[in-house]
C-alpha cells in the first residue's frame, strides 16, 4: 500500500507538470496511448505475474523461468503493438501521429515490449523477497520520467510519450544488469505451460479489472475528442486513489484474518474497507476541487462533476472488489471472472448508449455498472 501511495503521488507531480507545459489535446492522446500500451501489456502477460510470485521461490531453474516468460511476452506484445500501429492508421484516419512518423510507429512498438518486461520485474523481485526493489526502481523511473518530459517539452505528443516509455526502458536495462542474470535465448514449453495452468484464468479475471481503467481514455479520444481523454484521466486518475483501498486494505485483512478458518473475516474485511473507503471519499471530495485547479481551469470545469461521480462510484466498488477477493481466495475463480467481464462489459456497453451526456455519462455508466454487480452479487448471495 505504500507502494502504491507514493507511485500514485508521483504520478500526480507528473501530469500536474505536464498540465503546465503541454495543451489537454497532448495529454489526452498521450494517456489514451498510454493506456493502449496498458491493454497490450495485459493482454500478452498472460498471468506470469502471478505465476512468477508462485513458482519462482522454490524453482531450480529461476533464470529459465524468467527468460521464458520474457520471451514469451515480448512476442505477444510485439504482435499486439503491431496490430494496433496497423489498425489504428486504418480504423482512425484523424490519428496521424503514426502515419506522420514511421519512427514513432516504431518506438512505440518497443515501448509496449518494455512495458511488458518492466511490469514482470515487480513479480520477480516480490518472488525473490525484495519488493522494496520495487518501489526503489518505480521511484527511480517516476523521477527520471518527469526530467525527461522537460527535456522533451517542445516535442509536444511526442515528448510525453517518449519521456514516459524511453525512461521506463532505461529503468528495466538498469534494474536487470544490477540483477546480473544470465541471458537465455530460448523458451522452455514445458515451463510455460505448467505456468499457464496456474495463471490463466487469474490472468482473464485481472484483464477484466483493467480494462475499464485501460479502455476507457481511448474510447473517449475516439468518440468524443482528444482534450475529454485528458480531463477524464486525470479525474480518473484522483478516484482511483479510492479505488486501491479495498483492493490493498481488503486483501490485507481477509489474508490476515484466514478466510477458510474464520467465518467473520469477510464481514470483518467489508466494514473495515468501507470506514476506510467513507473516509477517503470526504477527504477527495473536499479536496477536489483544489487538485482539480493546480491542473488548470479547463480541468476544473470539465472534470469536477466527473471526479465528483468517480469518488462515489467507489462505495459501489469496494464491494466488488472486497468480494472477488472473497472469492478468489475461497477458489471461486468462475464467479470472479463473471463479476469483473459483467462490470467491463456493461460500463462500455452504457458508455456507448450515454455517448451524448459526455464525460458525466461515461462516469454514471462505470457507476451504474457496478452498482448492478453489486446487485448481482447479494442476489447470488441471498439463494446460497
Amino acid at each position: 500500500m505504500v507502494n502504491v501511495g507514493i507511485m500514485s503521488f508521483l504520478g500526480f507531480v507528473f501530469w500536474i507538470i505536464a498540465a503546465q507545459y503541454f495543451s489537454p489535446e497532448d495529454i489526452g492522446v498521450a494517456s489514451a496511448l498510454i493506456s493502449a500500451v496498458g491493454i497490450i501489456t495485459a493482454l500478452a502477460s498472460l498471468g506470469f505475474q502471478t505465476s512468477l510470485i508462485h513458482f519462482l521461490p522454490k524453482s531450480r531453474r529461476k533464470e529459465e523461468k524468467i527468460w521464458s516468460t520474457f520471451w514469451l511476452s515480448t512476442t505477444g506484445a510485439l504482435v499486439l503493438s503491431v496490430l494496433f500501429v496497423v489498425g489504428t492508421n486504418i480504423l482512425t484516419p484523424g490519428f496521424t501521429l503514426f502515419k506522420d512518423s514511421q519512427t514513432f510507429s516504431i518506438l512505440f512498438v518497443l515501448f509496449a515490449i518494455f512495458a511488458i518486461l518492466f511490469n514482470l520485474l515487480d513479480s520477480i523481485f516480490i518472488a525473490i523477497r525484495r519488493s522494496d526493489f520495487v518501489l526503489w526502481k518505480n521511484c527511480f523511473w517516476s523521477v527520471l520520467k518527469v526530467i525527461g518530459m522537460l527535456a522533451l517539452v517542445t516535442l509536444g505528443t511526442y515528448g510525453i510519450i517518449v519521456s514516459w516509455f524511453a525512461t521506463l526502458a532505461v529503468t528495466f536495462l538498469l534494474s536487470l544488469l544490477l540483477m546480473n542474470l544470465k541471458i537465455l535465448f530460448k523458451i522452455n514449453w514445458d515451463i510455460i505451460r505448467n505456468m499457464l495452468k496456474y495463471s490463466v484464468a487469474n490472468w482473464l479475471a485481472n484483464l477484466f479489472v483493467v480494462l475499464p481503467a485501460l479502455g476507457l481514455p481511448i474510447l473517449i479520444a475516439y468518440f468524443l475528442g482528444t482534450a475529454y481523454t485528458a480531463y477524464f484521466y486525470v479525474a480518473w486518475t484522483i478516484a482511483a486513489l479510492l479505488f486501491f483501498v479495498p483492493q490493498s486494505v481488503g486483501k490485507s485483512y481477509l489474508s490476515e484474518e484466514s478466510l477458510i478458518k474464520t467465518d467473520g473475516s469477510l464481514n470483518k474485511a467489508l466494514k473495515f474497507t468501507y470506514f476506510i473507503t467513507l473516509i477517503g471519499v470526504v477527504v477527495c471530495l473536499f479536496a477536489s476541487p483544489f487538485i482539480l485547479k493546480s491542473f488548470g481551469e479547463d480541468y476544473f470545469i470539465a472534470g469536477f462533476p466527473v471526479l465528483v461521480v468517480l469518488i462515489l462510484s467507489s462505495l459501489s466498488y469496494s464491494f466488488n472488489a472486497v468480494m472477488t477477493m472473497y472469492y478468489n481466495t475461497t477458489q471461486k475463480i468462475g464467479k470472479v471472472i463473471w463479476i469483473n467481464a459483467t462490470i467491463t462489459l456493461l460500463t462500455f456497453v452504457f458508455v456507448i448508449l450515454t455517448l451524448n451526456y459526455g464525460l458525466i455519462g461515461v462516469a454514471l455508466s462505470w457507476t451504474s455498472a457496478n452498482i448492478v454487480a453489486n446487485g448481482i452479487i447479494i442476489l447470488g448471495e441471498l439463494n446460497k
